[in-house]
């Protein structure tokens, strides 16, 4: 059995604002909705990943799930 390679710090957070962002495209192609709140929340998972080099491992882990909850509600709440 070989030994993984750890894991690069922050590629998780990367991979969703990427999927984020992938989901803006999609919308506005398709012009399903609104796409602000959901490029704002892109930028936000982004942001994510300067959590792990300031605060604890944990916070790094729970801030793009803050952003991936709190992005649906907002969208609820102030409809662009």
């Amino acid at each position: 059995m070989t030994a993984q390679a750890p894991a690069r710090p922050g590629a998780g957070r990367r991979g969703v604002a990427l999927f984020l962002a992938g989901t803006v495209g999609f919308r506005r192609v398709l012009r399903i909705g609104p796409s602000a709140i959901r490029s704002a929340a892109a930028a936000a998972a982004l942001a994510t990943t300067l959590i792990g080099a300031l605060l604890a491992v944990e916070a790094q882990l729970i801030a793009p799930v803050a952003v991936l909850v709190l992005m649906p509600m907002a969208e609820r709440r102030w409809p662009v």
